[in-house]
């Protein structure tokens, strides 16, 4: 063998948490839950990446131009017509139900949730903390993602949508920052059983410019994929 060279001490460059992503779990967790965060459950197509560093570059924070609350709610779907690239993450969970998240991209143009195609989520992932960065590969052409927040309830074991939604969006220099806050199930709708972060970065110095191409539109129960 070449090229190699084993010594048995450690590397002292060697940065764990670049390895290692730390979880911690919310208050009054027990044995089942520590079970469910090991588990590692989340799922997605080879359409999503996870970064386990830097978040999305958007430049310089501008205003907060939409900061909204809607009861009924349970997702947001966005048509972003310029070139982009999504990331999204978890940012916090503080709950006493297991979270989860669906997330849908569609090519094309779909004002709302109910004209999706039937399809299963490009990504879907349950959460009992924060997560780190995902990335959607880029896109040239108009796509449409529906983002879906459901909650697990404890006796049956089964996903009901959420009841509840606020979301804020932020304009930066190089694209827009959605944060959306669910509440799963409606009762005290504090909206902060999970908080969700939708980078959508320009890819070009026109769309940055500009800030246009990009409708959104809120998900009632009724329209739920």
């Amino acid at each position: 063998m070449t090229g190699a060279v084993i010594t048995g001490k450690d590397d002292p460059d060697f940065d764990i948490d670049f390895h290692v992503r730390r979880v911690r779990l919310p208050a009054g967790a027990d044995q089942h839950g520590f079970k469910l965060c090991c588990k590692g459950s989340f799922s997605m197509t080879n359409k999503v990446m996870i970064l386990p560093l830097a978040p999305p570059d958007l430049g310089e924070a501008g205003d907060v131009i939409i900061d909204d609350c809607y009861p009924d709610a349970n997702g947001l779907t966005a048509v972003v017509r310029q070139p982009h690239q999504i990331y999204f993450r978890v940012g916090s969970v503080q709950a006493m139900y297991r979270q989860g998240l669906l997330l849908f991209a569609s090519p094309g143009i779909a004002p709302s949730a109910s004209e999706l195609p039937a399809k299963k989520p490009d990504f879907h992932g349950a959460f009992v903390a924060e997560s780190g960065w995902h990335v959607i590969e880029p896109k040239d052409e108009a796509f449409t993602y529906t983002v879906v927040g459901v909650y697990e309830d404890f006796q049956s074991l089964t996903f009901f949508y959420d009841s509840g939604l606020r979301h804020t969006k932020q304009v930066y220099a190089n694209g827009v920052l959605h944060t959306l806050g669910f509440d799963d199930t409606g009762n005290d709708l504090d909206y902060d059983d999970l908080v969700v972060e939708l980078a959508v970065v320009w890819r070009t110095p026109v769309s940055a410019r500009l800030g246009v191409g990009m409708e959104i539109s809120i998900i009632e129960d009724s329209d739920a994929p």
